[in-house]
């Protein structure tokens, strides 16, 4: 498919606290609709702040960067970040996200669960159901 592809994740705001659950869908498909581009909404560890960011018309790639804890198992854990203002901030949960068209969860929607060892997050898709996709993680790691 012409002009298909996966970007970086770019931030694009802050969400403020009072933001209610329906204002912030109503955002998210508002950016998607203006740029064509899938966008997320991410809760973010240490910021203790949420943030909308954005991506391509089929994806969003965010970092993955190895901490420095090595598990009992002899594996070091690795997780989603990304950059705002200069600083890696690491991602603890991507509440929902958007497709600018209705294509279901991507394998890319199903590993970013499986790196956030998160359950379950919702789709909003453009001409999509309107009470959105909800994706439930598909491994147990």
């Amino acid at each position: 498919m012409a002009g298909r592809r996966i970007s970086d994740a770019v931030f694009v705001c802050w969400v403020e606290e009072w933001t209610t659950a329906e204002e912030l869908i109503n955002n998210l498909k508002v950016y998607t609709w203006k740029t064509e581009c899938e966008h997320a909404a991410l809760e973010l560890r240490g910021a203790n702040r949420r943030a909308i960011v954005r991506g391509g018309t089929h994806g969003i790639r965010f970092k993955l960067r190895v901490s420095g804890l090595i598990h009992p198992l002899g594996y070091q854990e690795q997780y989603a970040s990304i950059n705002i203002e200069g600083q890696p901030i690491r991602i603890d949960k991507l509440i929902m996200h958007t497709h600018p068209q209705p294509t279901g969860p991507s394998e890319g929607d199903f590993e970013m669960l499986d790196i956030l060892d998160q359950d379950v997050s919702i789709i909003y898709e453009i001409n999509g159901p309107i009470e959105g996709t909800e994706f439930k993680r598909r491994s147990e790691s």
